[in-house]
């Protein structure tokens, strides 16, 4: 191969490896002072802070505070810990705890006396039970109970509490104590431990030792044989505030101390890490990437630092994907996740227009400045102008060869042949190009030694050693090529055009499929083909298109999902499948992942009803800017299990089985509904209670991952036999009219909507709903119709007064003035906006009943009086939606809708799209 020419491979290693996210003001935090974070079970994370408690489920903030009611008393939240499924155990600064469970607060209260607990220190013992203790008791906290265990220390503060054994062990400034039901006895430590406990200390157990660490050393008390170790084993050299212990092995324990980490077993103490200071609280997170160390001063992964914040880290937790969270004292949160996009970027792949790998392994990229660039797990090469027989270091393509040759296009020079040791160029060719090309822009090997060259101007073959432009058996030739496919199922070629869309050509002649679609939307980059008569497009300045090529291949069946559908055009670039159904497509907005499934869905019901799933710079990618002329290309390694494409920044490859929620799988959701609800938790669903009051309820919604939420994209349906819709709000379902009994709500984020997760709703009836009720209020309205019908039967019987005729009715009715009924008409264009419109105000209003009001209208109208009211109200917000920016909410307020929710279902319903999406599409 070329030579080296001094470049060494570390050049082009993979760009950061972590993406750290920063959550602030912006962010929808009210204060970037955080005092605590926890990650419960459930998968939120719930932040402690100076301005209220947050919850955060990866979609957004939501804050419990004093001005929300939620039931605390003040908003300077300082320790959470995670209780029971559903409720949280929270201590604020005037150290009152609460729990919180659906959305409420409750103080936790002494059970003798019911004043609030105040506690000076809150321990976990395991299966989400506490221990807690104020100025009079210790209180062991379980679920929905409160027991008193023992009496606590006035005369001294206390610092940590430790239950074992049903034996309670509490440390306070004196020393440490030992409790049972009968008495409290003190612990004398012994003279050689001291550990200094004027500042703060902690008890932890490890084993079958009772370690009590404070300023300058530490403690070890047997718990086996309830004495003091010979060797307390834990020591400080330098007069540090043990801060943390944690068990790492059997015989070694990793120590936080105020001045950093260390690592003390039998062989004695060790640094460990780089860190300056240590943590309060957790502090080494074992992960499938490694163990990752956190520190007051920073994130370490080994020796390599992470992270370093501008103030200091005040606690850390890790989430079920593995990524780090780490709250900071005035700086907010921060995210930590491993980088599953290898960013390959240097100065010399600046650019890239072309990635493409030989048949001997290597890969070899292309770029607009420095000409090729090749590279294999031992050494790399650039190939440029400079050293060696290339024309010039602008490259547009390159196309490996079936002989291990690899045919590279250069901008304004004929494409060259690149064989092990030697560069040459096919200057036969470049007579055919006209005036208005320079470049070969697509390439296809065929069969017999023909090649296929595309380029603006025309379409040229190579066979044998002859060169000529191709004309089909009508005569007929194309340009503007962008891409040549052969497809998989018979002998077609399929050409990508800018100006003529997709062409194929089946026996010697263009068949020009993108014929009805609008000049823009056939600037086509690249083609898909997925079965023998399917074929899905990439357009530059459109959306995606599907083609299905019946037996009349003149005129194929073709969709497209643009702007309109919600795929915004995006200058798509090149699309590449991966072995699991999903579709990877390059565009100048980043890199697009989609279900085939759920594409095909789309397209069938012309409406988008799939996950559109966008990676660029927060995930990864340095440089979202997939564009390199018409050559922004990519390929999948099934070898390697990768995918590679070309972008402005270098070169990005990806294993598409790293990346969260690649595959189809059953995802789970916590649901919250809004007050005077009761919900518990049943395996993959809900159950909740809802009072007779609350008939309409809101229920929000949320996907347990805190790191890829989906509530943007869920599906969801009313009892089974009900048929799948969007939310009119992301993350929450407005359920209206519920009748009383069991209802449920099916949730999913499959196009292909398997279930993740059901709702049972339990609706009680009202009063007049009992069964036995109405039994009796309907023989009482029998009753009452009987006693009228023989009294008015006895009177017209022995009065002699004859019963007027139907006919006689009709024709008193039918005098009522046409010009009455034009009445109507303009009594309600005139009170649309009126929520209180309907048949009885309208009766009302001219002194008629409803009766005579329906027969006057039906007369002379197709549709009924209410299907009038609604049409109107329709017509004036659809006006009001492309003629001014009120909000959805304004506009069903101003045209006499009883809710947006409502205003929303109706006017789909009619449309056939949401308000929002009208509002856009017409804008």
């Amino acid at each position: 191969m070329f030579a080296n020419n001094g470049y060494a491979y570390q050049s082009i290693k993979q760009a950061n490896e972590f993406v750290i996210t920063h959550y602030g003001i912006d962010d929808g935090l009210p204060t970037e002072t955080v005092t605590d974070i926890e990650i419960t079970d459930e998968g939120y994370l719930f932040v402690a802070s100076v301005s209220g408690l947050l919850r955060f489920d990866g979609f957004r903030f939501k804050n419990f505070s004093v001005s929300n009611q939620s039931g605390f008393t003040t908003d300077r939240i300082s320790k959470i810990y995670d209780m029971s499924p559903g409720s949280i155990l929270v201590q604020d600064q005037n150290n009152m705890l609460f729990k919180l469970k659906n959305g409420k607060a409750i103080p936790l209260v002494d059970p003798v006396n019911n004043e609030p607990i105040k506690a000076v220190a809150v321990k976990e013992m395991g299966s989400k039970s506490f221990v807690a203790t104020d100025e009079n008791f210790i209180y062991k906290i379980e679920s929905d109970t409160v027991i008193i265990l023992g009496s606590a220390f006035k005369n001294y503060s206390i610092w940590d509490i430790e239950i074992i054994d049903s034996l309670i062990y509490t440390l306070n400034t004196d020393g440490i104590y030992l409790s049972d039901e009968e008495e409290t006895k003190k612990l004398n430590i012994p003279r050689i431990y001291r550990p200094d406990l004027t500042n703060h200390a902690r008890l932890i157990k490890l084993d079958d030792h009772l370690r009590i660490t404070g300023k300058g050393g530490s403690a070890c008390y047997n718990l086996r044989i309830k004495k003091w170790c010979k060797q307390h084993g834990l020591s400080s050299k330098n007069n540090e505030e043990f801060l943390h212990i944690k068990k790492t092995s059997d015989e070694e324990y990793l120590i936080s101390t105020s001045k950093g980490f260390m690592i003390q077993g039998k062989s004695g103490t060790d640094k460990f890490g780089k860190s300056e200071k240590g943590l309060m609280y957790e502090s080494i997170f074992e992960t499938k990437y490694g163990t990752i160390l956190v520190a007051d001063d920073g994130v370490w992964l080994g020796s390599k630092k992470l992270f370093e914040p501008r103030t200091n880290i005040i606690d850390a937790d890790i989430d079920s994907h593995q990524n780090i969270w780490v709250s900071t004292s005035n700086d907010g949160l921060y995210h930590i996740k491993k980088n599953y996009f290898n960013n390959f970027s240097s100065n010399i792949l600046t650019n890239s227009y072309a990635i493409e790998k030989d048949r001997y392994g290597r890969m070899w990229a292309g770029t607009f400045d420095n000409g090729l660039f090749t590279w294999d797990k031992t050494e790399n090469t650039q190939i440029e102008a400079g050293n060696s027989a290339l024309p010039n270091n602008t490259v547009r393509m390159i196309s490996p060869l079936a002989d291990s040759s690899l045919l590279v296009s250069l901008w304004g020079h004929p494409p060259v042949i690149i064989s092990e040791k030697n560069i040459s160029a096919l200057n036969e060719l470049w007579p055919l190009f006209g005036k208005g090309t320079n470049v070969v822009e697509a390439f296809y090997e065929g069969e017999n030694g023909r090649w296929w060259f595309g380029s603006i101007d025309g379409l040229y073959i190579k066979q044998g050693s002859a060169f000529s432009t191709y004309f089909d058996k009508n005569g007929k030739t194309i340009k503007h090529i962008t891409r040549i496919i052969k497809s998989p199922y018979n002998s077609d070629l399929i050409f990508c055009t800018v100006n003529d869309g997709l062409v194929l050509l089946r026996d010697q002649r263009f068949y020009f499929l993108s014929n009805r679609l609008t000049e823009p939307s056939k600037h086509i980059r690249d083609v898909y083909i997925s079965k023998k008569d399917t074929l899905w497009a990439a357009s530059y300045n459109g959306g995606l298109q599907r083609y299905l090529i019946g037996e009349s291949i003149t005129s194929p069946e073709i969709v497209e999902l643009g702007k309109k559908e919600g795929v915004k055009a995006a200058g798509y670039h090149r699309i590449v499948a991966d072995t699991a159904g999903y579709l990877w497509i390059s565009s100048n907005k980043g890199l697009l992942r989609v279900s085939e499934v759920g594409l095909n869905y789309s397209a069938d019901n012309k409406t988008l009803m799939t996950e559109l799933i966008w990676y660029n710079d927060k995930d990864g990618i340095i440089n979202r800017e997939f564009n390199g002329g018409t050559q922004s290309t990519g390929f999948y390694d099934k070898e390697e299990d990768l995918i590679w494409f070309s972008n402005v920044s270098g070169i990005v490859s990806f294993n598409p089985y790293d990346l969260e929620f690649s595959k189809t799988e059953k995802h789970t959701f916590n649901v919250y509904i809004s007050e005077d609800v009761m919900i518990k938790k049943t395996g993959n669903g809900f159950v909740a209670h809802l009072p007779a009051k609350r008939r309409d309820v809101k229920v929000e919604f949320s996907h347990v991952s805190l790191s890829n939420n989906l509530t943007d994209r869920i599906w969801y349906k009313i009892d089974e036999k009900g048929s799948w819709q969007r939310p009119d709000e992301s993350g929450v379902l407005h359920l209206e009219n519920l009748k009383a009994g069991t209802a449920k709500i099916f949730l999913s984020t499959d196009p292909q909507k398997i279930i993740a997760s059901v709702l049972e709703l339990e609706v009680k009836p009202y009063f007049y709903e009992n069964r036995f009720l109405q039994l009796i209020i309907g023989l009482f309205f029998i009753s009452v119709c009987i006693l009228v019908y023989r009294k008015r039967f006895v009177n017209e019987e022995f009065t002699g007064v004859d019963r007027m005729s139907s006919g006689n009715k009709e024709l008193l009715e039918g005098i009522e003035p046409l010009e009455k009924r034009d009445l109507f008409r303009e009594y309600i264009d005139m009170n649309y906006s009126d929520k209180r419109l309907s048949t009885q105000m309208l009766a009302e209003e001219f002194k008629i009943s409803r009766s005579s009001l329906y027969r006057s209208w039906d007369k002379n109208n197709d549709e009924s009086i209410l299907d009038y009211i609604q049409k109107v109200r329709l017509q004036k917000a659809k006006k009001l939606l492309v003629s001014t920016e009120l909000s959805i909410s304004d506009i069903a307020e101003k045209t006499g809708f009883s809710s947006q929710s409502y205003f929303t279902k109706v006017f789909k319903k009619q449309n056939g799209i949401s308000p929002s999406n009208y509002k856009d599409f017409q804008s």
